[in-house]
């Protein structure tokens, strides 16, 4: 179970960097258009932000539904089979 939790930060943190990748892109983009500075980071960081912040939502979200996933099997305790 530990290994799935890493396994889906890390994608998590693939996403946040390709999506942080394509607003890099398109800064140039509009830098390549001649338009102002401040026109174009009056997006971006807002963008940056939600990223920055949506990343760390879903890993909140993912870890706390780990641990409670985790105290759940762990109440339950070991299951015997009816069949036996």
């Amino acid at each position: 179970m530990e290994k799935t939790s890493k396994l889906l930060t890390k994608i998590i943190l693939l996403i946040a960097a390709l999506m942080t990748a394509r607003v890099v892109v398109w800064f140039f983009e509009q830098r390549a258009h001649e338009k102002e500075y401040w026109l174009i980071f009056a997006h971006v960081i807002p963008f940056l932000l939600v990223i920055l912040v949506g990343a760390a939502a879903a890993i909140f979200i993912k870890n706390l539904a780990f641990r409670l996933f985790k105290t759940y099997v762990a109440e339950k305790g070991p299951q015997k089979d009816d069949l036996s």
